[in-house]
């Protein structure tokens, strides 16, 4: 596949800040795997195919496979790194190269600004009313004070009218972030962001090199005291909250709180997992497999609430493969995906569906199921799938005031 250099479009400054809030380090460098279909015919029909982009955790060779096999659709998977995937979407015009984005929901609202999506009916996702309520349901437990991922997930028409007929994105995996720690080194159970701010665990802190992680956890740690009161939300910070948070932050770093920030997955598991820092915040599987490797690592079950994350399938407004990515979607809802990510701490909206795959399932401790581990909570920290659901502090986006969020962030980073 040829691609042209990308030129980066008038306007669009969410799509400029995403290459660089820190989540390149989601994702891999592009390995494209190439499937071409053909007829014989002077004049072919279109044959129907899938062609998916998205991070390599997602974007899996067994997964594509299975989904082939089960409905005999041609799949092409290409894993980009998180921050090249909406560029490569968008400012080269190269949409349609690919059918379905598996999209985070940070990433949909400069995709629908950009016009480059065409929706998605309800109808035609199978198991849409078995959906957890959080994503599909206005109002549900769990969503934050933006109204995520509900306001995510549908168009605007399909809620302006009450409908909820139409979705730009259909969710396939989700989880919620909050802070791993030794216990060993912090002297028992932390149950709050405070932890990361606080005098006695000074030089033994990491934070992950984001304008969208540490800000919003001061902004819920204050919040959930009742010492500040944002004039935005957590998620969506004004130019004051983000003052404040930031300020915080420098005047922390200055009195040593913090021993480094990171971005790559294996240097954060190796610095829990040495010692060399006590807590951080990170990702579930980060601290999942610290206590693999024999230390006492726990991944916090938070009083102010999580922050909450999605990915889903969106489809190209140039794709004439409507009816593989349906099936792709529904697919995802099944068991076998679900199961296949479930030891990343990737969960599936649909749990009740993929029951009986992930009973199937290993997890990571020995004798305990996917299901058990990672839905009721008889392995994870964090208690059951409905009690991580339920307790959202903010969902990813992208803040109304996200290049003055960055330019703050890099005032912290530099200090």
């Amino acid at each position: 596949m040829n691609q042209q250099p990308i030129q980066e479009p008038r306007g669009m400054s969410r799509r400029r800040f995403l290459a660089n809030t820190g989540y390149a380090a989601l994702g891999v460098g592009a390995v494209p795997t190439l499937l071409a279909a053909c007829s014989g015919t002077s004049e072919p029909e279109h044959q129907l195919q899938l062609r998916t982009q998205g991070i390599g955790t997602t974007v899996l060779d067994p997964v594509l496979a299975q989904f082939t096999a089960e409905t005999g659709i041609p799949a092409t998977g290409t894993q980009v790194g998180f921050g090249e995937m909406v560029p490569l979407w968008i400012q080269g015009g190269y949409q349609n190269q690919w059918d379905v984005m598996e999209a985070q929901g940070a990433q949909i609202a400069p995709l629908v600004e950009a016009g480059t999506l065409q929706p998605i009916k309800v109808a035609d996702i199978t198991h849409w009313d078995s959906l957890l309520e959080v994503f599909r349901v206005p109002g549900a437990a769990g969503q934050d004070g933006d109204g995520h991922p509900f306001t995510q997930v549908y168009t605007q028409e399909a809620r302006d009218s009450g409908a909820l007929d139409e979705v730009w994105v259909v969710p396939t995996v989700w989880n919620g972030d909050s802070i791993g720690y030794r216990t060993d080194l912090v002297g028992g159970e932390l149950d709050s962001y405070a932890a990361l701010w606080d005098p006695q665990f000074a030089g033994q802190v990491a934070l992950f090199n984001s304008s969208l992680r540490a800000p919003m956890e001061v902004l819920a740690t204050f919040v959930g005291t009742g010492e500040y009161q944002t004039e935005g939300t957590i998620g969506n910070p004004s130019r004051n909250d983000v003052d404040f948070a930031i300020d915080f932050l420098i005047e922390r770093k200055r009195d040593g709180q913090f021993r480094l920030l990171w971005d790559d997955f294996g240097h954060a598991i190796e610095i829990l997992d040495t010692g060399e820092v006590s807590l951080m915040n990170a990702w579930e599987p980060i601290v999942r497999e610290v206590a693999a490797r024999g230390k006492p690592a726990v991944y916090g079950t938070i009083k102010e609430g999580y922050n909450m994350w999605f990915h889903g399938i969106v489809l190209s407004a140039d794709s004439p493969n409507y009816d593989a990515a349906v099936a792709y979607a529904n697919f995802w809802h099944e068991g076998f995906a679900p199961a296949e990510v479930a030891n990343q701490g990737y969960m599936t909206p649909t749990p009740s569906v993929a029951q009986a795959a992930l009973q199937g399932a290993d997890s990571p401790d020995a004798g305990v199921n996917a299901w058990d581990y990672w839905y009721n909570g008889g392995g994870r920290d964090r208690g059951s799938v409905d009690d991580i659901a339920s307790r959202a502090a903010w969902w990813w986006q992208f803040p109304d005031e996200s290049e003055y969020l960055e330019s703050r962030w890099q005032d912290f980073v530099a200090t």
